[in-house]
């Protein structure tokens, strides 16, 4: 794959459109020395939201962002073909592992993406035979990049999540004293929404069903002996008999 430049290109005034003059002879001459692109990302600022938006239709409209120009200029279309996959990348960083080890692979991150309809895809789970993620199978516990490509994602909200299956190490030299991991994920296709509250009671962070077990217990037992702030469950601050009925409290909810 060629790796194109990114540019930055001043717009100026929208009668380029209609009347280019040398700004697009410098356009031209910049086309002509890179090869044909299949696909580009633009980032504008013409949208206005609360967080970075991505648009990923199969159509992308022509949006006349300006006013007080000549009428022609608003019938011009670009009519560029969309990218409307849905697409999610997880990249983590792994301690150096030992060559004569059975699994060279210190910690475990796996990614996770759950449709609206329910249909759960692993990160790589079907890559190998085809360009797109099969639904089902289990976490990828072997690669430290994870891919999920979907061709034809269906309306509605999508769940990622990224699960810290196993993190035995620390992988974050930022955060000193803490066994952590750091990782970077990339999802395109998507518009980005606020994320769900985590279920507190789910303390070990399982992703199998049931959820809620025992061990979940054990974890927040741990936590309460090593003074974690994890186990402040009620917040009030200090460590208590509290804390214990909290937790409880929460394990009888549920996890949604």
């Amino acid at each position: 794959m060629t790796a194109l430049p990114a540019l930055f290109v001043s717009h100026g005034s929208p009668m380029h459109a209609l009347d280019p003059g040398a700004v697009g002879d410098v356009w031209r001459e910049v086309a002509a020395r890179l090869p044909r692109p299949r696909a580009i990302l633009m980032a504008s600022a013409h949208w206005e939201a609360d967080v970075p938006m991505l648009t990923g239709a199969a159509k992308p409209e022509t949006i006349h962002d300006f006013y007080g120009f000549p009428e022609p200029l608003y019938r011009i279309q670009y009519r560029a073909p969309g990218e409307p996959e849905l697409k999610a990348t997880l990249v983590f960083r792994d301690p150096k592992g030992d060559v004569m080890a059975q699994q060279d692979r210190i910690n475990d991150l796996s990614l996770r993406l759950t449709s609206p309809g329910g249909d759960v895809y692993w990160g790589n789970q079907g890559l190998n035979n085809s360009n797109w993620s099969n639904p089902g199978g289990q976490p990828n516990t072997i690669d430290t990049v994870e891919n999920i490509f979907i061709k034809l994602p269906e309306p509605g909200n999508w769940t990622l999540d990224v699960i810290g299956s196993q993190i035995v190490e620390d992988a974050n030299l930022a955060t000193p004293n803490i066994i952590d991991a750091v990782y970077a994920l990339v999802v395109t296709g998507c518009t980005i929404g606020t994320p769900p509250p985590p279920c507190y009671a789910n303390c070990d962070l399982s992703t199998s069903a049931p959820v809620l077990t025992a061990n979940d217990f054990q974890c927040f037992l741990n936590h309460y002996a090593s003074g974690d702030p994890y186990s402040d469950c009620d917040g009030v601050g200090g460590l208590t008999a509290n804390d214990f009925q909290c937790f409880l409290n929460a394990f009888a909810v549920g996890c949604p």
